[in-house]
């Protein structure tokens, strides 16, 4: 068992060893939860392996105020004193990184030595990567939310069209169903994905093996914009090489970047004429 203990004084606190009753030693040594004693002036008594690996900085006859920095905590603490029933309270510490906790504080007695020795337990749940899961999740959302709407901008457009000045036209249709079947397909796929978090979660380390070419995307993106960039009294001008251009990655994920590009030049650019949109194959 390690256990940070030395004589004497150092940094204003006394750090002779705290006299804990061996049975409450192994009690706390046996859980999985970091586990703090604190006496009532919220001096660490006895800190259990678990908590000497989350808190590094936990020190006998240090002030738990070293370890965990907020005020919560400490208020927390005072009311676990003064009504001797447990306190629950949740804090973040953002030095040197980002880190939440749950922790609870609970009142009890002690034996020591033939008497009773009133202290306190802190135990604490690391909640960081649970909170950083729920943050991915409300991005996520609120992205495939933005996503899911340019697509269906497109069709709410090209549905208009067909059922007015392309309603006789054969070719017009024939080009303008297809393009939404594009769009509504990529409306599935980000459907799906909301559906799947943990697959998006899963693949977020993943280098992409798929083969794409840059110029088709291109071209269809181009297409299915075609409503909002008329809207805007613009036009795309697409200068792209003979040759297909392959890169690896996700195509779906291309496709959105190429999309939000074009779909924010379409809004904010409508003070020109056209959107120029050049791809250049650099060697290596």
């Amino acid at each position: 068992m390690l256990e940070k203990t030395s004589t004497g004084k150092k940094g204003g606190f006394s750090q002779t060893p705290a006299r804990v009753d061996p049975a409450a030693r192994a009690l706390l040594d046996a859980m999985e939860t970091p586990g703090v004693l604190l006496d009532l002036k919220e001096n660490i008594l006895y800190a259990n392996p678990a908590a000497l690996e989350e808190l590094p900085a936990a020190t006998i006859g240090a002030p738990i105020s070293f370890c965990v920095r907020h005020p919560a905590l400490l208020d927390a603490l005072e009311r676990a004193r003064q009504s001797g029933k447990s306190q629950r309270v949740e804090v973040q510490q953002s030095f040197p990184n980002p880190v939440w906790y749950s922790i609870n504080v609970a009142p009890l007695d002690l034996p020591s030595a033939g008497e009773v020795q009133s202290a306190m337990l802190v135990t604490l749940q690391n909640k960081t990567e649970q909170r950083r899961t729920e943050a991915m999740r409300v991005d996520f959302v609120a992205n495939a939310s933005h996503e899911l709407r340019t697509p269906l901008t497109s069709l709410v457009g090209f549905i208009d069209t067909l059922l007015g000045p392309a309603a006789d036209d054969e070719e017009a249709r024939v080009r303008f169903l297809t393009i939404m079947q594009n769009q509504a397909e990529r409306m599935s796929t980000l459907i799906d994905d909301l559906i799947s978090l943990s697959r998006i979660e899963l693949r977020q380390h993943v280098r992409p093996s798929e083969r794409v070419d840059l110029s088709a995307i291109l071209h269809e993106v181009s297409e299915g914009l075609q409503n909002q960039i008329s809207q805007a009294g613009l036009t795309v001008d697409l200068d792209l090489p003979e040759a297909d251009v392959e890169v690896s990655g996700d195509r779906n994920e291309l496709y959105e970047v190429f999309e939000n590009l074009l779909d924010n030049a379409a809004k904010y650019g409508s003070g020109g004429k056209k959107i120029d949109v050049r791809l250049t194959k650099v060697s290596n």
